[in-house]
C-alpha cells in the first residue's frame, strides 16, 4: 500500500509541505479534518507521515486528538513533520508521548521552518527571508 501523508494546515504552509512530501513519496495525501467525526482510525499504510504547524510552540488541539484515535499502529513506520516559524517547543517529545500511549512509536521527526504566520506575536517577515524559508524548506524535503 501506497503510503499516507494526513496533515492540518491553517496558512497553507504545512498543506504545501505534505503535497511535496506525497508527491515525492507516491503517497496518498489526507486531510485531517476528514477525519475529526471518527471515533478511531486504522492506518492502512506502513508507512504514514503526520504534517502540521507547531502553534506558538505547541500541539495544536486538533493533531492531539488525531494521534489519540489511531489504532493498530504497532509495528507502522510513523514519522511527522512539524513546520514552524521559530521553533517547535515540546510538540515531538508530545507526538511520541500520546503514539507510545496508542502503542506505537514516532520512527522519525522532523522541522521545516517556514515564514512566521502568527503576527500578534511578531511583525511579518520581509519578503527576502520568506522566500529563502521557502528554498530552505525545498532542500530540506529533498533530503
Amino acid at each position: 500500500m501506497n503510503p499516507e501523508i494526513y496533515y492540518f494546515t491553517g496558512t497553507g504552509n504545512s498543506y504545501i509541505v505534505a503535497k511535496d512530501i506525497a508527491t515525492r513519496l507516491k503517497g496518498n495525501l489526507i486531510p485531517i479534518k476528514e477525519t475529526e467525526n471518527k471515533e478511531s482510525i486504522v492506518l492502512d499504510a506502513n508507512i504514514t507521515g503526520i504534517v502540521f504547524p507547531a502553534y506558538y510552540m505547541h500541539l495544536p488541539r486538533i493533531i492531539e486528538r488525531f494521534l489519540n484515535k489511531l489504532d493498530k499502529i504497532e509495528n507502522k513506520y510513523l514519522f511527522i513533520v512539524v513546520t514552524v516559524g521559530g521553533i517547535a517547543g515540546d510538540v515531538i517529545l508530545r507526538c511520541q508521548k500520546v503514539l507510545e500511549s496508542r502503542g506505537g512509536n514516532l520512527s522519525g521527526a522532523f522541522v521545516v521552518r517556514m515564514p512566521a504566520n502568527y503576527i500578534y506575536a511578531a511583525d511579518s517577515l520581509p519578503v527576502f527571508y520568506k522566500s529563502e524559508c521557502f528554498v530552505n524548506g525545498e532542500k530540506k524535503l529533498k533530503k
